[in-house]
């Protein structure tokens, strides 16, 4: 990596919380909405990446205890074995709050750009575990295998996309880059869940916001509004 002269990398180790809901993708607004903003408030800086079947939260490792502990006050419900596993059995060794108290909130201009590419979710059918885990046993070991003039019937069989609408991205550039800022999901999933359902993938310099094709227009009204009059005043720096 001693070639990417620009590469830039946090001093942080971030742990993983997936999030699995039964509402799937057609609830994936309000989901991000609901998790990001108690973690807001509580100034946790997270990265958020919605997926196909399931959503994950990035904290940093120092405070995920403290992230476990306030989720669960709100009575989000943990896999005890994993967290056993990975944790161990030690209790959360400070309590959250969600004062502002010292922290000055930032003042920032963002930029946003629509970009041309649609894109369709497509995920593996649970159904179809042992036809696709084969599949990806045949490319990993026997790629001889694999047919070389295209997907057969049963290759294809093993995605599935469930009428997922075409979606187009808005990213907005979060100029600056600091991984200490938290409240930027919240403040951007927040206005628009109340208008349309919305996907959402964190980066190191951006945030990329996927709504439908049909909700586009409306997705840049609600979010140059809000961005001309200050919408992520509220992101302030984790302690």
């Amino acid at each position: 990596m001693t070639g990417c002269h620009d590469m830039r990398f946090s001093n942080d180790v971030y742990r993983v919380l997936q999030v699995d809901d039964e509402g799937g993708q057609g609830a994936s607004g309000k989901r991000i909405s609901d998790i990001s903003g108690p973690l807001a408030q509580a100034k946790f800086s997270i990265f958020y990446m919605s997926t196909y079947q399931t959503d994950f939260v990035l904290v940093k490792e120092r405070r995920l205890l403290q992230a476990i502990e306030l989720l669960r006050e709100l009575n989000y419900e943990f896999d005890q074995e994993a967290l056993n596993d990975h944790l161990g059995h030690s209790p959360p060794s400070s309590s959250v709050h969600s004062s502002n108290e010292g922290i000055e909130p930032m003042h920032e201009n963002f930029e946003k750009c629509v970009l041309t590419d649609e894109l369709q979710c497509v995920g593996l059918n649970p159904h179809l575990k042992s036809d696709w885990a084969m599949t990806v046993l045949k490319i990993l070991s026997y790629p001889e295998l694999i047919s070389p003039g295209g997907k057969s019937d049963s290759e294809e069989s093993i995605f599935q996309d469930e009428d997922s609408p075409r979606y187009r991205v808005i990213q907005v550039n979060l100029a600056g880059s600091n991984l200490d800022r938290c409240g930027i999901v919240w403040s951007i999933s927040r206005p628009l869940t109340a208008h349309m359902n919305l996907l959402y993938l964190s980066t190191f310099k951006s945030a990329n916001v996927l709504v439908s094709a049909d909700d586009l227009g409306k997705a840049e009204e609600i979010l140059m509004s809000d961005l001309q009059k200050g919408m992520l005043t509220e992101v302030v720096l984790e302690p």
